[in-house]
């Protein structure tokens, strides 16, 4: 059967997962915990221009939640600080260190660890902090941490501009830009990170600081990839691009020929372009899929030769491959949209509890004996469930010295994860062990380490993905928080 577009949108909704790029945002409820009694969150909402929101507060369960949001995360910060500019940024952290609280940082929430929040501590929220601009010279978009992939992406458009952002329009920039950024450009424009020219950040001491390649250089190299380790962006300026045509979209292909795909995927991206993206996620929404997405940046003549061979691995099931200006090929249909909200979920069970669970790595390449771990691990999967490998690292993300970033390069490689997701509890621990076992099965398999995939926070870990880099970042980290106060991350020790 071939399906057209708006059938494969229908069909995709009873899998909740766009592609499986996107997790969902779920949630799901645990015991209270009381919040710390010594804290005057009365006299912190005095000298905030945005929202204080306590336990009792009518939008605190619903603002509490992350992207990841299952029993493991599920956690109940003492306060949420909802800043409205960078003013209240800095009275956060300074309240939080006189009450000796327990700081995290949210911009979109979609750590795959949900480090975002915390409990009994204070969440500084930065999702008002979302504004868009271009400078006079048309050459820096300058935004806020809280604005999204997506908002940038249209804003920009509108403005006959393009930034390198991931391929989720949903995460938040800040958190994209700090551990890396990898998306449809990054190997024409290279990574989220690499066209970060200037930020704005509260210091653990309260201070507001500009970072650029003139002022605190050390700083700006530190955040082109050291995560949230150095102090609270609150404002960004990422290099704009001359908008240009894409050719792409999805094709959707029989998942019963999973292993053929993924060795012709390994194959066909050795020799990719620096202008092709690939991204591919298998689903099972009634029957298993493989749904391919796509870009091709530039020439639309030239796309359409890079992407013959992909089209002609087998008859699609559904191809949806097109040229269009920026960024309508790659941003998501009204439809899709739809389908992250918190109630959706598994069609097949009820919904009174919803969540979400996805973990997953990088893998150095992608050999005969790393495709037989994923299929073994996809035949074991039960209910709603995804399984996405992409983000291969080739051309200009590869080509940036370490000089100028501290993010791991190491060419050829592949992200990868797995996710689940449930609308009621019982179902919870069944569908989050399956992801456990597949994520274990797969760490042989592993040796790279993207940090904004890095499913731990063991400091070992930590200190292997950044290889050399970790000494340098440390003691960038002693200079602006030599009492770690940002420690919800993958944290680097001073």
């Amino acid at each position: 059967m071939i399906y057209n577009r708006r059938q494969l949108i229908k069909l995709l909704s009873h899998a909740t997962v766009a592609g499986a790029c996107y997790p969902l945002l779920a949630g799901c409820t645990t015991d209270f915990r009381a919040p710390r009694a010594s804290a005057d969150f009365a006299a912190l909402a005095d000298r905030f221009n945005g929202t204080v929101l306590l336990p009792a507060s009518k939008n605190y369960d619903s603002s509490r939640r992350t992207f990841s949001f299952n029993p493991r995360t599920d956690r109940r910060p003492a306060a949420i600080a909802a800043c409205k500019n960078e003013f209240d940024v800095a009275t956060a952290v300074e309240f939080a260190r006189a009450n000796e609280l327990e700081i995290a940082v949210r911009s979109g929430g979609h750590d795959v660890l949900a480090a975002s929040t915390c409990n009994d501590g204070l969440l500084i929220d930065l999702a008002e902090l979302n504004s868009i601009q271009l400078d006079a010279n048309r050459a820096l978009a300058i935004t806020g941490p809280g604005a999204s992939a997506g908002m940038l992406d249209r804003a920009m458009a509108d403005r006959g501009r393009m930034l390198a952002l991931g391929c989720n329009p949903q995460v938040g920039v800040a958190g994209l830009t700090l551990g890396g950024g990898l998306g449809w450009f990054a190997g024409s424009l290279g990574a989220t990170c690499d066209n970060l020219q200037r930020v704005r950040v509260v210091t653990a001491d309260g201070r507001i600081v500009t970072a650029s390649e003139t002022e605190n250089p050390d700083l700006l190299w530190a955040l082109r990839g050291g995560g949230g380790n150095f102090g609270i962006v609150v404002e960004l300026g990422l290099v704009a691009h001359p908008l240009d045509t894409v050719t792409g979209g999805y094709l959707c292909f029989d998942g019963g020929k999973l292993p053929e795909f993924l060795r012709f995927y390994r194959d066909y991206m050795a020799a990719a372009p620096d202008s092709l993206d690939v991204e591919v996620a298998v689903m099972a929404p009634s029957r298993r899929l493989i749904v391919v997405m796509t870009s091709v940046l530039g020439d639309a003549d030239k796309a359409r030769q890079v992407l013959a061979p992909l089209r002609a691995f087998d008859k699609p099931l559904a191809d949806g491959l097109r040229t269009v200006p920026y960024p309508g090929v790659v941003a998501p249909t009204n439809e899709v949209s739809q389908l992250f909200r918190p109630d959706s979920n598994s069609a097949d069970e009820p919904n009174d509890a919803p969540g979400i669970q996805w973990l997953g790595g990088s893998l150095g390449e992608l050999d005969d004996a790393t495709i037989a771990t994923i299929v073994e691990q996809v035949e074991r999967a039960r209910g709603g469930w995804a399984f996405n490998v992409g983000h291969h690292m080739h051309g200009a993300v590869c080509r940036t010295p370490a000089a100028d970033s501290p993010l791991p390069r190491p060419r050829g490689t592949f992200t990868y994860h797995f996710a689940t997701w449930w609308g009621s509890a019982a179902s919870a621990p069944a569908r989050m062990a399956w992801v456990d076992g597949a994520v274990d099965a797969m760490r042989k398999h592993e040796t790279a380490a993207y940090v904004n995939y890095l499913s731990t926070d063991h400091p070992a870990a930590v200190e292997r993905a950044y290889g050399a880099n970790y000494a340098r970042l440390q003691d960038i980290k002693r200079q602006y928080d030599p009492d770690n106060i940002f420690h919800r991350n993958r944290n680097i020790e001073p």
